[in-house]
Formats: structure tokens, C-alpha cells, sequence
């Protein structure tokens, strides 16, 4: 799909849309292995359990519907933004929940543009939510 009004229009009608798609086992390994990659600390509770880097989140493979919308010959990182919100712990199971929560057009230096904004809820096995994303896509 050429046309940056048809794409437009498709992306439109996906508008409130709830996809749930990855669902993770936050393992001890899991998060040593993000420590070693990442150096950072990891804290451990009294009770010997083991709190993960909120940072976890980024590896959480998550996926964008885009229901057949196809736009240029190109997709590019518009970027990202995390908000952590609770503690991640060993032996949690995280889920995503993702929206299309905005769509516009725009003119590029080399032609029009379709830039989708996504929010994603990372919830934990009790329903807290302890993370947010939000990831921007620019196709071209």
C-alpha cells in the first residue's frame, strides 16, 4: 500500500484496539544473565528472593499489530520511552498489553510519512503493573 491516505485510513480503524501478545517467566537466570550483559546491581530481599533491574522490561519481546498496514519500503525507530512502575521479581510472569494510541501523517525531507505510536502495559501474575512503554514507528 502506496497511498498514505489508504494507510493512514487502516491505521485509523485500529485506533482503541487491545492486542495482548508476549507473556514472560522472569527467571533467576533470566536476570543474572541481564546483569552480567548490562553490569548493573540486582537487589536481593530479605527473604533471599531476587528483584530484577526494572530495566528488564527492554528485553520483553513485544509485538506491534499492524493488521496489514503497509506503508513505503521502510520502518524505522521513531524511539522509546519506560516508565518503570513496581518491582519485577524472580519467578514473575509478565504480560503485554499493547494499543495503537496514535497516528499521523507527515511530510519528510524525502516524501510523506506514516508515524504509529504504541503504548504497551508490562502487568505481573497479580495484575500490577509494573511497567509502561511507549514505542513510536515511522514508516516510510
Amino acid at each position: 500500500m502506496d497511498d498514505i491516505n489508504q494507510a493512514l485510513a487502516m491505521a485509523q480503524k485500529m485506533m482503541g484496539g487491545v492486542y495482548r501478545f508476549s507473556v514472560y517467566q522472569v527467571s533467576y537466570d533470566a536476570i543474572q544473565a541481564f546483569r552480567r550483559a548490562t553490569d548493573v546491581s540486582i537487589e536481593t530481599r530479605k527473604d533471599g528472593g531476587v528483584v530484577a533491574p526494572s530495566m528488564i522490561l527492554c528485553g520483553i519481546p513485544t509485538e506491534y499489530p499492524n493488521n496489514g498496514i503497509r506503508f513505503g519500503s521502510s520502518v524505522l525507530n521513531g524511539g522509546d520511552f519506560f516508565k518503570w512502575q513496581g518491582p519485577i521479581q524472580a519467578g514473575d510472569v509478565i504480560a503485554t498489553v499493547t494499543r495503537l494510541i496514535e497516528v499521523r501523517a507527515a511530510n519528510g525531507q524525502h516524501g510523506p510519512l506514516l508515524i504509529l505510536t504504541y503504548a504497551t502495559d508490562y502487568r505481573n501474575q497479580r495484575d500490577d503493573l509494573v511497567g509502561e512503554r511507549q514505542h513510536t514507528l515511522i514508516m516510510r
